[in-house]
Formats: structure tokens, C-alpha cells, sequence
């Protein structure tokens, strides 16, 4: 197994608030060399070094103590010492806040 410890993942972030609406709309790109989200450790041998990853999130605030919201985050599917045991769909989720 090739799996490391450490590693690091760069990534650019940018967020927008439009006023009117009031929506709140985040986008981040990370190149990424982590499986599973660090979950399983970072992958040395992964064929081309880092992969882009995009993540998205939006809130909507409905009155002052109110808001709801979404986020979606692409993961790598399969790493590279695990097979397709470990394939794993882009994460996903909704809030009330």
C-alpha cells in the first residue's frame, strides 16, 4: 500500500452574496491527491499526481433567522490500493438554519 500520511490540498475559494435575493453562493476548486476525503489517506501512486475536485454551495436566507440551503462536493471515486470496494458517490446535502 502507497497510502500516505500527509499531503496537502491546494484549492481557490470564491463567494458571492447578491443582495437583492439574498443569496449566498460559494464555489471552490481543490486539486486534490486525497482519497475518500483524507478518509483513507493520501495516494502516492495515483496516475497523474493531483486531481481537480469542484465543490458548490448556495444558502438562501427566507427571513432574518431563517435560511435554507444546499452544497454538493465531487470525490475521487476509487482508490488506488482499494478497488472498487471503496467507490464513493459525490457528497451531497441540504440545511435549514
Amino acid at each position: 500500500m502507497t497510502a500516505k500520511r500527509g499531503g496537502v490540498d491546494p484549492y481557490a475559494s470564491a463567494t458571492k452574496l447578491f443582495l437583492a435575493p439574498g443569496l449566498l453562493v460559494n464555489g471552490t476548486l481543490r486539486a486534490s491527491h486525497a482519497n475518500q476525503n483524507t478518509l483513507l489517506r493520501f495516494d502516492s501512486s495515483r496516475q497523474g499526481g493531483y486531481q481537480l475536485e469542484a465543490e458548490l454551495s448556495v444558502a438562501w436566507p427566507l427571513r432574518k433567522n431563517l435560511a435554507l440551503g444546499a452544497e454538493f462536493r465531487f470525490e475521487p471515486s476509487e482508490p488506488a490500493f482499494a478497488g472498487a470496494a471503496f467507490i464513493e458517490d459525490a457528497w451531497k446535502d441540504r440545511l435549514i438554519a
